[in-house]
């Protein structure tokens, strides 16, 4: 059985590297990944795609372009042309603001990130809207004993809900209708249960409601649950969050988030 943990807060947030560190290397790449442990971070937030033979890539976007130099969609290329591209063919487009980046750029299996970086905690957020991908990130999970190390989430309800049924034991964060009712839910006295997710995941407003108060953090934290503002790139925003306790924050800047904290711990 294995005895490595979900990283804990010591008392500073967790830095979640956003795409591994997509303004320092190229997003979900193993050279963004490594470049974000050494710099700071304590968690990666990834992506992953199906492909059309099944295999999960770290990839964000459903179209090749915007990242690559191939073109269609990831789930309808085969895994040997996805391994063929360059996720570096983009970086004129990019300010990367830290580092050199390699002419060439491969793109990475969730499989492959599990061999390379086997004590990575890792956030992912599954893309695609089919039970497949659950599927596979369970087997993955299991068969690489990742259950203590990775929190899973997504925007589809249907491919968290399978999640859950199919691996109770897997971390998972809330769902967006779940995060919903433990907003609202505080005041209209709604029951709560909040044993089937272990993390809040959330952006600092929504839809002009503040998500980030110092009541909110502490209600959530007071039902167990890690606090994690996303997508946050601001000094002034990282000493706020801090100064809340909340758990951790997604970043693009894992380096910046890192000296903020450091001078305020």
């Amino acid at each position: 059985m294995s005895v490595r943990q979900w990283p804990v807060s010591d008392g500073r947030p967790l830095i979640y590297a956003h795409r591994g560190s997509s303004t320092v290397m190229p997003e979900n790449t193993l050279s963004a990944y490594q470049w974000a442990l050494n710099n700071g971070a304590s968690v990666l937030e990834t992506d992953v795609r199906l492909s059309r033979d099944g295999t999960l890539f770290m990839f964000h976007d459903e179209s090749l372009e915007r990242i690559t130099d191939g073109q269609g969609t990831v789930i309808s290329t085969a895994d040997r042309q996805l391994r063929q591209l360059n996720a570096a063919c983009r970086n004129h487009e990019t300010q990367f603001h830290a580092a050199p980046v390699p002419e060439n750029v491969p793109l990475i299996t969730l499989e492959e990130l599990f061999q390379r970086l086997p004590d990575a905690a890792i956030n992912i957020d599954i893309k695609d809207n089919l039970i497949e991908a659950a599927d596979e990130v369970n087997r993955l999970i299991e068969r690489y004993d990742r259950r203590s190390l990775t929190t899973v989430g997504s925007f589809h309800a249907s491919v968290i809900l399978h999640l859950r049924a199919l691996n109770p034991m897997i971390r998972t964060a809330a769902l967006k209708g779940e995060a919903a009712r433990l907003y609202f839910g505080r005041w209209l006295g709604l029951g709560t249960e909040t044993s089937n997710y272990a993390a809040l995941q959330i952006p600092t407003r929504y839809k002009g409601l503040p998500l980030a108060t110092q009541s909110f953090v502490t209600y959530c934290q007071g039902l167990g649950l890690e606090v994690v503002f996303w997508t946050v790139n601001e000094p002034e925003m990282f000493e706020r969050l801090q100064a809340l306790g909340v758990n951790g924050v997604v970043t693009d800047y894992s380096d910046i988030a890192q000296q903020v904290f450091t001078q305020r711990r």
